[in-house]
C-alpha cells in the first residue's frame, strides 16, 4: 500500500451555483465550493473568516429601516451618514455621533426622506459639499465646515436662464426634482426629472447650482453666446419608453437606463452644449441601484436587480466590454439586491445587500482573473452597508435588524479589521469590547488601616478593581475612594482593607484595572453570547439585566453573538476518499477547525500543539498542515464541510486527502 495525496481545492472560484454541479470539465469547478459562508476568498486562493462586528448604538429610530452612505472630505475627516425616516444622523470614523438632523431642526434643514424611499437616495459632490436627491423629493445640499467640523443641511436654489423655455432647469421646483445625481468634468449632473426622464443636465463648470449661460439669453430664450463652461442638456434617445436610473464616470460618462446603457462623451474640452457624442453600449437594461466605478470597472445590476454585470473601459473608440459576474452563481443574487458598496483594502470586495437580509460578497481582481462569491449570515438581517475609507483602513459599517426580547430593533455596527492579533480581533457579532484602563506603577504603599496607595496622574475611579503585581501578587482590591493621587483600597464597597499587619513591599508594585462583569449588553438581553477573555476562550453566557458575570478576572473581554464560518466542497473533487483516508488542511494563522459530512456531523479537528490546549488562555496562532481521519461515511461522490465557530481567526489555504492506494506489483 502506498500513500497518495490529492491537493485539489484552492477555493479561488468561491461559491458556485447548483447549476454547475455537473460541469466537472470547467476550470471554476476545480477551484470552487458548493457553499461559502462568513468567509471571503483572498487573492492567494484561500479563504479567511470574516471579522465580527462591534455594536455602536441602536439606530436613531430603532424600529424603522435605515440606509448608510459615506461622506469623505479626507482620510482624517470621514463620516458615515445614517439616513432614516425623516432624520439624518452623522457618525465620525471613530464611532461617535457628531450631529443629528431631525424634526427639531429648522424647516430648511429637516430631512424629508421616508423609510420606503431611502434606497432611492443618491448623493454626489466634491470636497466639502454633497448634493442629495431622491425620486419625488426636492434636492438637498449637505455641507461640511472642515474647520469647525460641523454640517449644514439646506435646500439650494438653482439658477436657470431667464426665460420660460428654461424653467425646467429650476430643479428646486417640484415639477423638476431630479432622481439621479452625479459629478463629471467639474459639473454637477442631474438626470431623470418628471418631465424629462431621459435627459442628462450638466451645470456650469465649477458652479454646481448654476444651470444657466454665462452671457445670458435673448428674448426668444436662445443663448447670446455659448462658451465651453456653459450648462448643457442632452437627451438619451431610446427605442422604447425608458428613464435614466444612474450616471457615473469612467473615462467617459456612463448612463444606465431601464432599457439600455449609453456613453456620453465630448471632445478635448469635455462635453458641451454643441459638442458631444451619445453612443449606445448595450441593451441589458439597468436597475435603480446605482452603477458605480469599483476598482477598475463599473459594476451595475441588470433590470430586475438579480444579475450583476461589469463594464470594462477599453479606449475612446471601442465599445465597453461587458460581462455577467453572477453567471457562476445565479442563486446568490436570486432574492434581488437593494444596495452595493466596494472595499479596496485589504481585499477588493464588492458587497451586495440582498432583499432577504443576507450579505453577498464578491472578491474581484481582474489582474489575476479572480472572481469569487460568498455569503454572510448573522442572527438577524443586514439592511444596509457602507465602506468608509478612513485614516487607518477601509471600514465596513452595517445596519442590522435583530430581534431582542421579542422586539425588532435596528443596530448600527462596524466590522472589525482583518488579520488582527488574537487578543484584539473581534470574531463575534454585535460585540461589546471591555478593555482595562491599563497598567500603572505605584509610587507608594501605606500599609495601615485602611490600605492606601499613591499613583501620580492616574485615571482610576471609585468602583474600579485593581490587580496587584510585585506585592500581594494576584490580589484584587476595589478602589473605595479617590483623593487626588491617593486611592483607598477595599475588599468591597464600604469594606476597606486593613493592611496594618502586612509587610511593606520590597519591590516595585504595579496595578492593572480588571473586571469580572461586563455590562452595556442591553441590546443582547436574554441572548446566549460568546466570550473572549484576554485572548482566550471563556464559556458562553446568557445576558441578564444587560450584563454577564465572568468566572475569572479579566483585563480585556469581548462579548457578542457567535457565528460560524464554513466551506462545503463540491462533490467528486477529492476522489481518493476511503475509510482510511486522512484530511489535510493547510492553515495560516488559525486557531481551531471542525469538519464532517454535514453541518450537523461536524467534529473537532485534532489541534493540541506541544501538549498545550490552545483554547485555555491566549490562543497561539498556527500556520502549517494538520491531519485527521476523514469522516467514515463520506463517499466518493459527496462533498464535505470544514468550519470554524470559535470567536478566533481561521484561514484555510488548501485542502488535500491522503489515502492508501494499491501499489504496482
Amino acid at each position: 500500500m502506498e500513500l497518495g495525496r490529492s491537493f485539489r481545492t484552492l477555493f479561488s472560484a468561491g461559491e458556485l451555483g447548483p447549476e454547475y454541479a455537473g460541469r466537472f470539465d470547467l476550470e471554476p469547478y476545480q477551484e470552487g465550493v458548493a457553499r461559502l459562508e462568513n468567509a471571503v476568498v483572498i487573492p492567494s486562493g484561500g479563504i479567511t473568516k470574516m471579522p465580527g462586528t462591534e455594536f455602536l448604538d441602536e439606530a436613531y429610530d430603532e424600529e424603522r429601516d435605515v440606509r448608510l452612505l459615506s461622506f469623505v472630505y479626507n482620510q482624517r475627516k470621514a463620516y458615515i451618514l445614517e439616513f432614516g425616516h425623516e432624520y439624518l444622523r452623522i457618525w465620525d470614523q471613530h464611532g461617535d455621533v457628531v450631529q443629528v438632523f431631525d424634526e427639531q431642526a429648522s424647516s430648511d434643514a429637516q430631512p424629508p426622506w421616508h423609510e420606503d424611499d431611502l434606497f432611492r437616495v443618491q448623493m454626489a459632490g466634491i470636497e466639502e459639499y454633497r448634493v442629495i436627491v431622491c425620486l419625488g423629493y426636492r434636492p438637498r445640499m449637505l455641507t461640511l465646515d472642515p474647520i469647525l467640523e460641523e454640517f449644514t443641511l439646506t435646500q439650494p436654489e438653482f439658477d436657470a436662464p431667464n426665460h420660460a423655455i428654461w424653467d425646467h432647469l429650476k430643479f428646486h421646483e417640484a415639477a423638476n426634482w431630479p432622481a439621479v445625481v452625479s459629478f463629471f468634468e467639474e459639473r454637477l449632473i442631474f438626470a431623470n426629472t418628471p418631465s424629462r426622464p431621459t435627459t442628462v443636465f450638466g451645470s456650469r463648470v465649477g458652479v454646481p447650482t448654476a444651470f444657466d449661460f454665462e452671457h445670458g439669453v435673448d428674448v426668444e430664450g436662445s443663448p447670446e453666446e455659448l462658451v465651453a463652461s456653459d450648462t448643457w442638456q442632452h437627451q438619451i434617445a431610446t427605442r422604447d419608453a425608458s428613464e435614466i436610473l444612474w450616471v457615473d464616470a469612467y473615462g467617459v460618462m456612463i448612463v444606465g437606463t431601464s432599457t439600455g446603457e449609453f456613453t456620453l462623451r465630448g471632445g478635448q474640452t469635455g462635453i458641451q452644449a454643441d459638442s458631444f457624442l451619445i453612443r449606445p453600449e448595450s441593451t441589458y437594461g439597468s436597475h435603480w441601484v446605482e452603477g458605480r466605478l469599483f476598482g477598475d470597472s463599473v459594476i451595475f445590476l441588470q433590470r430586475y436587480g438579480k444579475r450583476v454585470r461589469e463594464y470594462v473601459y477599453q479606449d475612446l473608440n471601442s465599445p465597453f466590454a461587458g460581462s455577467e459576474l453572477s453567471i457562476v452563481n445565479s442563486m446568490i443574487t436570486e432574492s434581488g439586491i437593494r444596495e452595493t458598496t466596494f472595499m479596496q483594502d485589504p481585499y477588493p470586495i464588492t458587497w451586495f445587500v440582498r432583499n432577504d437580509g443576507v450579505l453577498a460578497a464578491m472578491t474581484r481582481d481582474r489582474q489575476i482573473e479572480l472572481m469569487a462569491w460568498g455569503r454572510h449570515l448573522t442572527k438577524g438581517k443586514y439592511l444596509s452597508v457602507s465602506v468608509l475609507p478612513a485614516q487607518d483602513r477601509d471600514q465596513l459599517w452595517a445596519a442590522v435588524r435583530r430581534t431582542v426580547g421579542g422586539d425588532d430593533k435596528v443596530f448600527i455596527e462596524r466590522f472589525d479589521a482583518f488579520h488582527r492579533s488574537v487578543g484584539d480581533g473581534v470574531f463575534l457579532h454585535s460585540a461589546v469590547v471591555r478593555e482595562s484602563k491599563g497598567e500603572a506603577a505605584v509610587d507608594s504603599v501605606t500599609t495601615e488601616d485602611p490600605l492606601v496607595i499613591e499613583i501620580q496622574g492616574h485615571s482610576y475611579a471609585e468602583g474600579d478593581w485593581l490587580l496587584f503585581e510585585g506585592w500581594r501578587d494576584g490580589s484584587v482590591f476595589r478602589v473605595n475612594s479617590v483623593s487626588g493621587d491617593d486611592l483607598t483600597m477595599g475588599w468591597s464597597e464600604g469594606d476597606d482593607v486593613d493592611a496594618s499587619e502586612w509587610d511593606d513591599p520590597e519591590n516595585s508594585v504595579k496595578v492593572t484595572e480588571v473586571h469580572e462583569t461586563v455590562d452595556g449588553l442591553d441590546h443582547l438581553e436574554d441572548e446566549d453570547v460568546g466570550v473572549m477573555l484576554d485572548g482566550g476562550l471563556h464559556a458562553d453566557r446568557k445576558v441578564e439585566g444587560g450584563e454577564i458575570l465572568l468566572d475569572r478576572w479579566a483585563k480585556k473581554s469581548i462579548v457578542g453573538l457567535r457565528y460560524r464560518a464554513l466551506a462545503e466542497t463540491l462533490p467528486g473533487l477529492l476522489d481518493m476518499v476511503n475509510k482510511m483516508s486522512r484530511i489535510v488542511l493547510r492553515f495560516h494563522r488559525t486557531v481551531g477547525c471542525q469538519f464532517g459530512d454535514t453541518d450537523e456531523t461536524l467534529r473537532e479537528m485534532l489541534w493540541k500543539t506541544s501538549g498545550k490546549d490552545p483554547f485555555i488562555g491566549p490562543a497561539p496562532l498556527f500556520t502549517g498542515d494538520k491531519r485527521d481521519l476523514f469522516p467514515g461515511k463520506t463517499k466518493r461522490s459527496e462533498g464535505f464541510v470544514i468550519a470554524n465557530d470559535y470567536p478566533l481567526p481561521w484561514t484555510v489555504l488548501a485542502v488535500s486527502i491522503e489515502a492508501a492506494v494499491e501499489g504496482e506489483g
